[in-house]
């Protein structure tokens, strides 16, 4: 696989989103002793946007009754936002790169 520009950029992102998200989950879970600390996993909800939908929309037909509910509460967004969230950050510029690519390529066709 080539190392062009956008995986590049890509990757740049997707390590800079793993680190940042790294370092507020152990703020979140060995530096914060405050009620209201749960609400800053708002940030990511703006952070990761179409990804985050999932953390919010991923579970609503799920039963109570199944037992999931420690899953949904705790491991959830943390598979959302940092494994998903990271994919889509590596993911933006590739998606970007590849729009560009195809405009590049059909204005310079005879053609267009």
């Amino acid at each position: 696989m080539k190392l062009t520009v956008s995986r590049f950029i890509g990757l740049f992102f997707a390590v800079i989103h793993l680190l940042l998200f790294s370092i507020f989950s152990i703020k979140m879970n060995y530096g914060s002793q405050d009620a209201m600390s749960g609400m800053l996993w708002g940030l990511w909800k703006t952070v990761d946007f179409p990804v985050s939908l999932l953390a919010y929309y991923g579970f609503i037909p799920v039963p109570i009754q199944w037992g999931f509910s420690t899953f949904i509460k705790f491991i959830y967004p943390y598979f959302v936002y940092g494994v998903l969230g990271t994919i889509w950050w590596f993911f933006i510029p590739i998606m970007i790169g590849s729009i560009f690519n195809m405009l590049l390529k059909k204005s310079e066709s005879p053609y267009a």
